[in-house]
């Protein structure tokens, strides 16, 4: 199967967050995009300790959802 980008928004807390771990362990062929409104928080939630087990390639986005002008930058 050919890898996918995956994105997963509000990734830095929350339920973003949480489900980070299960979705890189299930997915770990593919690329995943953390949709934070600050690319600092971003790297906050990917350097997490090691025993969250991330293993997938991740980039962090900045990304409000609640901005038009975000979400076109974005994409």
């Amino acid at each position: 199967m050919a890898a996918r980008t995956i994105l997963i928004t509000g990734a830095n807390r929350g339920i973003g967050l949480a489900i980070l771990p299960s979705l890189t362990q299930r997915f770990s062929e593919d690329h995943f995009l953390l949709g934070c409104r600050t690319v600092a928080n971003g790297q906050k939630a990917v350097q997490q300790p090691p025993d969250l087990g991330l293993k997938a390639p991740i980039d962090v986005l900045e990304l409000d959802v609640t901005s038009d002008e975000s979400i076109a930058k974005g994409v």
